[in-house]
């Protein structure tokens, strides 16, 4: 299985793991989840939206899991797959396809007003597919590959909707599947590339790049389905600081420019929230800390990923009890806390925090608070540099037991003035009676 696979695979469980009666979204994006709220709720129709931060693995979804009509967007996993087949070798791209009826189909394209019996090398057919949305270039490359393969691919990528006799999908597999192509492009750079630059050069760009700043890379697909009232795009967006995939859906929608509309303005709000957030350089008794994913600055409260190498740093355990669904941590206190969920135990004690501890991307996302007091260590947020210090606490040394004096010696030493004292006692009784 290829790399790829079992990175969205592994990042589909934790995603699921993770899901509780708070939202979808995770801890960073608390603020970006109400404002997209927010924003829908004036509006008429169903709204979806589905962000994975490139860099934090950290997620925000809202209606992320309802089922639309996927349109075009279906173009885009088709592809991945073509060019999976590409680079193991599988598909020649530059074999040729015949044009025939049966792949006509109206719409977006400039295929559709050729004659049949024209042939296009698969090389040309996925570059129209994509950047002109060609509808008959799509029928020609699913034809060939296979639409059962197509479907095939985007369970094993996580997908959760996925009809084999229906073109449908959710804002969260969309994003995933877009999320797959940054890793195929890690690994198969020349495939990877190729794809990415023609959604880079769509020809429709006018919903997740028509607000954002001038010059942001935006490699995308849309799709229209006026029959729903569905207008979508799905991309991946280059933020200078922290790139994200993003996937934005709608139905029921009473207008494509009311759609579109609607879109801009979310696309902007995830891209100001990208922004916004802010990581946090951790040093953990003078030493810089390195973890897999960095802490997070969210709503005035930093977020730790409890890591191995952080309870080592602080001379505590840390143990995954898959069975029970929770961390055990051993150290200054006996703590276990459970993912999604407010409650903990601390030295068998049942307590409450006041916002869930969080698995995003495999790790345990713990507020800092609860991280002091079960570590039992000080810290130290320093804005201008945006670090976190946390340092052992000094061990309190206990004074010095004071010698007592030695009861026996001193009373030994008592005996002999209290026995003259009650000898000379006696002999005074004795003078007064004479």
């Amino acid at each position: 299985m290829p790399k790829f696979y079992k990175f969205l695979i592994i990042l589909c469980c934790f995603f699921f793991c993770s899901s509780n009666a708070w939202a979808m979204s995770s801890v960073s994006y608390r603020s970006l989840e109400d404002e997209i709220i927010d924003l829908t709720a004036q509006e008429q129709g169903t709204y979806g939206v589905y962000v994975i931060d490139l860099t934090t693995h950290q997620v925000c979804g809202v209606n992320e899991d309802t089922v639309f009509h996927a349109a075009s967007t279906f173009k885009l996993p088709l592809n991945i797959y073509l060019f999976q087949q590409i680079a193991d070798g599988q598909i020649d791209p530059q074999t040729k396809l015949t044009y025939y009826s049966k792949h006509y189909e109206g719409g977006t394209g400039i295929l559709q007003n050729k004659k049949y019996g024209s042939s296009y090398t698969i090389q040309e057919l996925a570059k129209y597919s994509i950047i002109y949305s060609d509808n008959v270039a799509t029928n020609m490359l699913l034809g060939y590959l296979g639409r059962p393969n197509v479907k095939k691919m985007m369970a094993d990528m996580g997908g959760i909707v996925v009809d084999n006799s229906a073109n449908t999908t959710c804002p969260r597999d969309m994003a995933l599947y877009m999320d797959a192509l940054v890793e195929f492009n890690k690994e198969h750079p020349d495939q990877g590339a190729i794809l990415l630059t023609h959604l880079k050069n769509t020809v429709f760009n006018d919903r997740i790049p028509t607000l954002l700043p001038p010059d942001t890379e935006v490699a995308h697909k849309t799709g229209n389905w006026p029959a729903t009232g569905s207008y979508h795009d799905v991309g991946l967006v280059e933020h200078p600081s922290h790139p994200y995939t993003i996937a934005l859906f709608s139905k029921n929608v009473s207008s494509s420019a009311h759609a579109y509309h609607v879109l801009q303005r979310l696309s902007r709000l995830v891209y100001d929230a990208q922004s916004g957030l802010i990581e946090m350089e951790l040093v953990v008794n003078d030493q810089p800390l390195i973890t897999d994913i960095p802490s997070i600055l969210a709503s005035d409260t930093v977020y730790l990923p409890l890591s191995s190498s952080l309870a080592d740093s602080l001379d505590a355990i840390v143990h995954w009890d898959e069975q029970e669904n929770c961390v055990q941590i051993q150290g200054e206190h006996d703590v276990v806390l459970y993912p999604g969920q407010t409650k903990m135990l601390w030295d068998n004690t049942l307590l409450y925090s006041k916002l869930p501890i969080e698995v995003v991307a495999g790790h345990l996302m713990v507020p800092l608070e609860i991280i002091t007091d079960m570590f039992e260590v000080s810290a130290t947020l320093e804005t201008t540099t945006n670090t976190v210090y946390i340092t052992s606490n000094p061990e309190v040394e206990q004074p010095p037991e004071q010698s007592l004096p030695d009861i026996s010696s001193y009373g030994k030493q008592l005996l002999v003035p209290l026995f003259l004292i009650f000898v000379l006692g006696c002999c005074l009784i004795m003078i007064r009676k004479k």
